[in-house]
């Protein structure tokens, strides 16, 4: 241009043909305003003002835009995670066969984002919640009654009529506790085991030998020499076997039927002619 020297020309020229530095420059503004405890990597930050190489030519221009992208990659610290790692070591250690609802706890582990920075600690804290309220909800699976059900059943098949004892099987189911949870399962196994005993302990009422009695009182009346098959009486009475239980009745009133039958065929002896016979003989001897 008009009056301009050569040398200024020259210095313009230069000036022109140096690369820009000014996107360089802003991140390093930004990069010296922040708070260096916010990031994880400023020290990658600081290495990469370092290392900023002034006066390169335009040629150059994209190593100096590298300078910028390098100074504006900051990471944010992460948030911590500390509260999170407990709540899932706590998850960890509890046995979820015993829970109904484990699948709760296994969702709030599942649900965790580890990418959260420090400015996101309120949503990892509310993971950690998640997971100790999920811990904190959990419920007991229920114990497993199907050996008692078994047991009550068998008792219930039975009839009670029968036994003598009967009431030490009603008292033990009398005694079954619903209810209980997997944590109790040896209780509920005893009160099973409780309701078998009962039942293999259980004792038959004895028959009843009232018709059997009242047979033998009725033959021991009877006056055996007058009969000429009293044997008959004699080996039913000595068939008769005591000793037998309910489910037996059916023997016994037989042994009751057999020795009133005997009795029944009872035959008496024939009387006595001898004297009879004499006199005849004596009279027929006569003259």
């Amino acid at each position: 241009r008009a009056g301009a020297t050569l040398s200024s020309v020259i210095y313009s020229r230069e000036n022109l043909l140096k690369a820009n530095y000014k996107a360089v420059k802003e991140a390093i503004t930004r990069a010296n305003a922040l708070n260096q405890s916010d990031y994880s990597n400023y020290s990658n930050v600081t290495d990469a003002i370092n290392a900023v190489v002034y006066d390169k030519g335009y040629k150059e221009q994209s190593t100096v835009n590298a300078y910028a992208t390098a100074i504006d990659s900051l990471t944010l610290r992460g948030a911590d995670y500390t509260e999170v790692d407990a709540a899932i070591a706590k998850a960890n250690a509890i046995n979820a066969d015993l829970y109904k609802n484990y699948a709760d706890v296994t969702a709030a582990v599942n649900a965790v984002d580890r990418s959260k920075n420090f400015k996101q600690q309120a949503d990892v804290d509310l993971m950690a919640n998640a997971i100790n309220d999920a811990i904190a909800a959990l419920e007991y699976k229920d114990a497993d009654y199907t050996a008692v059900d078994e047991a009550i059943a068998l008792a219930n098949s039975l009839n009670s009529d029968d036994y003598k004892n009967f009431t030490y099987v009603e008292t033990a189911i009398n005694n079954v506790v619903r209810g209980k949870n997997i944590t109790e399962q040896s209780s509920v196994d005893l009160m099973a085991k409780a309701i078998n005993e009962a039942i293999s302990g259980l004792v038959y009422k004895d028959a009843d030998y009232s018709k059997v009695n009242a047979a033998i009182a009725k033959a021991n009346a009877l006056d055996k020499t007058i009969y000429k098959n009293y044997f008959l009486v004699e080996n039913a009475l000595n068939s008769v076997a005591f000793g037998k239980n309910i489910t037996e009745q059916s023997e016994v009133d037989t042994m009751a039927l057999t020795l009133d039958n005997a009795i029944a065929a009872l035959e008496y002896k024939d009387a006595d002619y001898s004297r009879v016979d004499a006199a005849i003989a004596k009279a027929n001897s006569l003259d």
